[in-house]
């Protein structure tokens, strides 16, 4: 703090300037007044401070400190203060927070000049009515504890540490505390509450707690642990952060290959044991072989192992894995995940496929495959073992692939197709070498298809163009010359549009009828993609209907009563956008597109609920509230119903039967005309709308509401008027 306040540029050290230890007080004044106030910064100028909406006390006059200007201006100019011209804030919370503190701490010791200010008014200034600190004075609050405890206010420092020991822990310093207290605030830690540990951070005010002086209190933490408190939790990362304590290293260890112990506590107390000279992740390992396979037994190896991952062997991933297979299946921790990640790289991995998985890595009884955690964990390596081997030969990587997948037909994961593909470009001769090796596979030798299809399975894409090229090259001195020509075409008929099928259509066009058959199987390519493009299309749109249609059926038809009675408005408004699509195809409305998606008695009911609703009294819809939603541009679920209701009856020839209809259906139709896509039909309606109008003046309604409902009359009817004559 003395360096903060001190002059450090050569141009000024010899100003005339008040002494550190009045700037520190000043300071210590400044940052209480603001913190408890609320204030943002201190407000230096005599003009008048900005005003800021909502929080007038953003900005501290510095005269309401009743500090000398130039004492004022001494503080300001230090490093303990940021800041130009008129406004200055704290160079950072935790000094302004330091400082309060220590600025009670002195009032409540008191001085030959002042009076001691009792606790219990200072506490008043920084605590709420549960005498505990609010989160923004919570770092005042730790402070002033620790500044007591250093002036040897022992007592009263025990005070605010029973009363919130977590804020005292993680806001302050627990370090300058005395053994009495540091005993005290870990014994109240989880007092006020138990879940008090909102952020795992292995910092120094944690560590503070790992000393010699609380050993008896941290080993009964640690051998007897609260169920329902954060408390060993603390304790663990205390011991993980602190130097070490050679006294709790066996009780950790025990807690480490203690079965008994929830899987975190073992992991944690592990991460707590190593943080000792000598400590090896490796010895610990070996020291859970005894223990049987269970998924925390496997969770703390786990974690060891990526402690060790350069000195994993083949044999201990193996060991690992095969075990983590035994525990029950659970895929949403992902134990795997980490350990992969830190293991891909180790060399161990390159001998880990060279036998097949199910050599070393039974399925437990009953499950049909291994779990999708273990299975993404063994991608992960296979991926990671094909990129990082030097040189390696096409025919490992084919086996390697086998030996995880159990055959060439099975299935390959997404990160082994990536590392395959990458593997593949790094040189431009490794796709033919690869494929002479699936050519040579027993699981390729049925049809001239197979071998592209593996690759294509393997690798994510299909041999390139120069691949089918050399095919061809070689066949012309090759014994097995039909089966690479039959290949070659099978590679090009996979994409009828490129250069490489009209380059094989001449070149098997040159020698008929020897090529006949290969061109004819060529040739076919383009007419089966023809003939899929039109099966498929109206096959998947009938079928994506007919799923649509069940659905529709499903949820609907409990809903016929209502439906028909003009409730359930949003699915009737559902099918009057449907109604109202394609005019153009539908201008008696899209009822073809409805029959596709309503079964008879469900668009009966559907069609009674429009015709109710046009022709009856809206309950929750009223003019004044069609003009607010004119206003808003909104729009209510009963609205497109009734406008289809309006339509269906045109086009009856029944319209003209509504002189009587409810005023909200005519503003309605003038509302949302537009919606209706044939123009005469739009004209028809809003000629009989605007005819209704001499019935209906308007009603009681508030100016507000007369006004909303007057503009709506005017902006409809003018805007329709031009179009209806």
């Amino acid at each position: 703090m003395q360096s903060l306040v001190h002059e450090h540029n050569d141009d000024y050290k010899f100003s005339a300037r008040s002494g550190p230890d009045r700037i520190i007080a000043a300071a210590e004044l400044a940052s209480l007044v603001m913190l408890v106030t609320g204030a943002r910064a201190i407000w230096r100028s005599n003009g008048e401070p900005p005003q800021t909406p909502g929080d007038e006390r953003a900005l501290l006059p510095a005269h309401t400190l009743r500090l000398t200007n130039e004492l004022v201006a001494d503080m300001l100019d230090t490093a303990l203060f940021t800041g130009e011209g008129e406004a200055f804030e704290a160079i950072h919370r935790a000094i302004a927070e330091f400082l309060a503190g220590r600025a009670l701490a002195n009032a409540i010791r008191g001085d030959r000049s002042h009076a001691a200010f009792p606790l219990s008014r200072a506490l008043a200034f920084i605590t709420a009515p549960d005498a505990v600190p609010p989160a923004e004075l919570r770092g005042v609050y730790a402070w002033l504890a620790c500044h007591l405890s250093q002036s040897g206010d022992g007592p009263r420092a025990i005070q605010l540490i029973q009363k919130d020991a977590a804020t005292v822990l993680f806001y302050g310093d627990a370090a300058s505390l005395r053994t009495a207290q540091r005993r005290v605030l870990l014994q109240h830690l989880d007092q006020l509450d138990p879940y008090f540990h909102t952020t795992e951070t292995h910092d120094s005010p944690i560590a503070s707690l790992a000393q010699p002086d609380l050993l008896p209190e941290l080993r009964q933490i640690l051998l007897a642990p609260t169920a329902e408190s954060h408390l060993f939790l603390t304790v663990i990362e205390a011991l993980t952060a602190a130097d070490p304590l050679p006294t709790l290293h066996p009780v950790l260890a025990e807690i480490v290959k203690d079965p008994a112990r929830p899987e975190w506590q073992r992991v944690r107390a592990a991460d707590a044991w190593l943080n000792a000279p000598g400590a090896s992740a490796k010895m610990l390992f070996a020291e859970l072989d005894p223990e049987p396979p269970s998924t925390s037994r496997e969770a703390v190896r786990i974690h060891l192992a990526t402690k060790f991952a350069e000195d994993l062997s083949t044999q201990h991933i193996r060991g690992l894995l095969s075990d983590f297979e035994r525990t029950p299946e659970d895929n949403t921790v992902g134990r795997l995940t980490v350990f992969a990640q830190a293991v891909g790289a180790s060399p161990a991995v390159l001998e880990l496929f060279d036998v097949p998985l199910t050599t070393w890595l039974k399925r437990e009884e009953g499950r049909l495959h291994h779990s999708v955690e273990l299975e993404n964990a063994i991608d992960a390596f296979l991926a990671s073992a094909i990129s990082q081997a030097a040189d390696l030969p096409a025919q490992r990587v084919w086996n390697w692939i086998n030996n995880v997948r159990g055959g060439v037909w099975h299935d390959v994961r997404e990160s082994t197709r990536v590392a395959v593909a990458a593997w593949l470009d790094e040189k431009p001769s490794r796709e033919a070498e690869f494929f002479d090796v699936i050519l040579e596979d027993p699981g390729t030798q049925e049809i001239p298809a197979q071998p592209v299809n593996a690759f294509a399975f393997t690798v994510g894409r299909l041999p390139s163009d120069d691949l089918a090229r050399t095919l061809l090259q070689r066949a012309a001195e090759a014994r097995d010359a039909t089966r690479l020509h039959a290949i070659a075409v099978e590679i090009a008929r996979r994409a009828p549009d490129s250069v490489l099928y009209g380059e094989m259509q001449s070149h098997l066009a040159s020698n008929r009828p020897a090529n006949d058959a290969l061109l004819e199987r060529l040739q076919s390519a383009r007419a089966e993609r023809e003939e899929q493009k039109r099966e498929s299309q109206p096959n998947r749109r009938q079928e994506d209907t007919n799923k649509a249609k069940a659905s529709n059926d499903r949820i609907l038809t409990p809903l016929l009563a209502e439906l028909r009675s003009g409730r359930q408005a949003h699915h009737l408004s559902w099918a009057a956008e449907i109604y109202f699509s394609r005019p153009r195809a539908n201008p008696g409305g899209n009822m073809p597109r409805l029959e596709e998606l309503l079964a008879g008695q469900v668009l009966d009911a559907v069609l009674e609920g429009w015709d109710h609703l046009c022709s009856h009294d809206l309950p929750d819809v009223s003019p004044e509230s069609l003009a607010k939603a004119e206003a808003e541009n909104t729009r209510f679920y009963v609205e497109y119903p009734v406008l289809a209701g309006l339509h269906r009856r045109l086009i009856a020839g029944t319209l003209a039967s509504l002189n009587e209809a409810p005023l909200t259906a005519a503003l309605i139709v003038l509302r949302l005309s537009s919606t209706i896509g044939v123009i005469a039909h739009r004209k028809r309606m809003v000629r009989h709308e605007i005819g209704m109008f001499a019935h209906h003046p308007g009603g009681d309604l508030t100016d507000r509401d007369q006004v909303q409902y007057n503009c709506l009359l005017c902006s409809t009817i003018n805007q329709e008027v031009s179009l209806a004559h």
